[in-house]
C-alpha cells in the first residue's frame, strides 16, 4: 500500500504535466482545475508482497485485518470503511515445476532456499546445478547469504569480473569442494592425534600391568605372598600366573 499510492500519484502527475505541456483543451466533462481530462486513464499497479520466511504467514493480509474490532460500529458505517488487500507470494513454497519454467537467477536462488533445512540437501543442489553455481553472480550470492547460513562458503569465494554481463562472478562449487577437502584433512589429523594418544594410553596401561606382575612374582618368590592370592590380584589363573613367574626368571 505504501508503494501503490505513490505509484498512482506519479502517474497522475505525469498526465497533468503532459496535458499542460501539450496545451490540451478541456471540455465540460474534464477537470480543468486538476488538468485531468475524461479520457485520461491510469495504468494498474499490482502490489505483491514476497514472503521469504520458512514458517507459514499468519499475519494480516488486508488493511481491515490490521484494524481493531469494528463490531461496535453501526453496520452501515462499517461498510464505508475502505479496505486494501495485498497479494502475497510465499517464495519458498513455489513448486519445482514453476521453478523449472523460470529463466532468471531467481530460479536457482529460490531452489537453494527450498533446501536450507538441510546442509546436505543444499550442497547437493549446488553440485547438481554446477553449470550455474560455478559462475554465480555476486548479486545472487548476496541474496542467498541473507536467507541461509553460508558464512563458511562465502569466506572462501573469489570473484572475477565478467566483461560480457558486467558482473562479478564466483565458483561456489569449488568453494564447497575446498571446504570438504579441508574437513577431510582436518579429520585425518584429528584421527592421527587420537591414535597417538590411545597408543600412549595403552602403552602406559601395559607398562603398569607388567610392573604389577613383576612385583607380584617377586613377592611370591620371596615367600611374602601365596601364589593363589597373587594370581587373583593379577586377574590370572594359577597356571597363567605360573607362566608369568617363569618368564620373570623365577622358579614356580
Amino acid at each position: 500500500m505504501s508503494w501503490t499510492i505513490p505509484c498512482y500519484g506519479s502517474e497522475i502527475e505525469a498526465i497533468r504535466e503532459g496535458n499542460e505541456e501539450s496545451g490540451a483543451g478541456y471540455g465540460p466533462e474534464d477537470d480543468f482545475k486538476y488538468r485531468f481530462r475524461k479520457g485520461d486513464v491510469l495504468e494498474p499497479v499490482v502490489d505483491l508482497m514476497l514472503y521469504w520466511g520458512k514458517k507459514e504467514w499468519k499475519g494480516p493480509k488486508t488493511l481491515k485485518g490490521m484494524m481493531r474490532d469494528m463490531s461496535p460500529m453501526p453496520r452501515r458505517l462499517r461498510r464505508l470503511v475502505g479496505n486494501y488487500r495485498t497479494a502475497m507470494i510465499p517464495m519458498r513454497s513455489i513448486s519445482d515445476e514453476d521453478l523449472r519454467r523460470m529463466g532468471s537467477d531467481l530460479k536457482y536462488v529460490l531452489g537453494i532456499l527450498k533446501c536450507t533445512s538441510s546442509r546436505k540437501q543444499y550442497e547437493q543442489y549446488i553440485l547438481e546445478n554446477r553449470e550455474y553455481f560455478a559462475r554465480i553472480p555476486r548479486s545472487a550470492v548476496d541474496v542467498i547469504d541473507v536467507f541461509t547460513n553460508i558464512g563458511d562458503i562465502r569466506s572462501r569465494l573469489q570473484y572475477e569480473w565478467n566483461q560480457d554481463n558486467g558482473e562479478e562472478e564466483t565458483d561456489m562449487c569449488k568453494a564447497l569442494e575446498d571446504i570438504k577437502r579441508h574437513e577431510m584433512e582436518k579429520g585425518v589429523k584429528i584421527g592421527r592425534k587420537q591414535g597417538r594418544k590411545q597408543g600412549q594410553r595403552q602403552g602406559i596401561e601395559q607398562g603398569e600391568r607388567l610392573g604389577t606382575l613383576k612385583t607380584l612374582c617377586a613377592l611370591v618368590n620371596d615367600g611374602l605372598l601365596k601364589a593363589d592370592e597373587a594370581a587373583r590380584r593379577a586377574n590370572l589363573s594359577k597356571k597363567a600366573f605360573g607362566m608369568e613367574m617363569k618368564k620373570a626368571g623365577y622358579r614356580y
